[in-house]
């Protein structure tokens, strides 16, 4: 529903849009209360979502539009008119003055019903902002707990996010102690090949030496026991040739012995011949 005085100087400052929510609001209410009663303040407020300040300036308007319009009192009858039939004129005028003062008493029940309406609007108006005060005064100290409270987690997120940092750097640390510790272990993986392949490969000589040392020794059993024959057969001959040595010896010595006596028995004794 369109309003021609929602242009008027009470809101002019006001946004159009801002106006057509709030007496559309107000047309709302005022509908479903049947038109019997004008809508509250703050529940075309809340309705409209607006600024209490321009519900109160809109909605001063909006009721004027639909107060009963005050009647114009009639004047006493002009002198002009008494010529043309006091007597008509005067029951005439008895009847306008009769209608007018109606409508008189009309604008006067208007007028009582309109300041009685402005004080209501008044009480309305006081008490929503009063409602408002309190909404505002809760959603302070609700805004301020939830400050609180926001202050409070970004704190223990500033913990929990050292946390996370610590716990990266000790996992980063972790990592590289671990890659330090498998590349250690595939170095000693590598010294356990190597010292297995060198084990390997000292058992094979080995092998081959005790193989070697084996045919050596078989080799060498079978020099010895040569030896040990030639040895033997040596030792036979030494001793036949000391027995041949001995017997000579013997038979030389019996030579010399039988020589000895032969010669001392041909030799003449001088002692005989003096």
């Amino acid at each position: 529903m369109e309003h021609p005085s929602s242009a008027m100087n009470s809101h002019a400052d006001i946004a159009p849009d801002i106006v057509r929510r709030i007496n559309e609001a107000a047309d709302q209410l005022y509908e479903e209360a049947g038109r019997n009663a004008f809508p509250n303040v703050d529940a075309v407020r809340r309705r409209a979502r607006a600024n209490m300040n321009h519900v109160s300036l809109v909605m001063r308007d909006w009721r004027h539009e639909r107060m009963v319009p005050s009647a114009v009192q009639e004047d006493a009858l002009p002198a002009s008119l008494e010529p043309a039939g006091r007597q008509l004129l005067h029951a005439f005028w008895r009847e306008a003055s009769a209608i007018a003062n109606g409508h008189l008493q009309a604008a006067q029940t208007g007028w009582e019903q309109e300041r009685g309406e402005l004080e209501e609007f008044r009480d309305q108006l006081a008490a929503a902002f009063d409602t408002q005060a309190g909404e505002l005064t809760a959603a302070y100290q609700a805004s301020s707990a939830l400050r609180a409270e926001m202050g409070k987690q970004e704190e223990q997120l500033a913990v929990l996010k050292q946390r996370a940092n610590d716990a990266e750097t000790n996992a980063g640390n972790a990592r590289a102690a671990l890659e330090h510790g498998q590349a250690q272990l595939r170095e000693l993986h590598e010294s356990l090949r190597q010292a297995q392949l060198a084990q390997q490969q000292l058992a094979q000589q080995l092998q081959d030496q005790h193989a070697a040392a084996a045919v050596a020794a078989e080799r060498n059993l079978g020099e010895q026991t040569r030896y040990a024959e030639q040895l033997g057969q040596a030792r036979q001959e030494v001793a036949g040739l000391r027995a041949q040595l001995a017997a000579a010896l013997t038979s030389k010595n019996g030579l010399l012995t039988s020589g000895a006596d032969v010669k001392s028995n041909s030799k003449p004794r001088k002692e005989n011949r003096s």
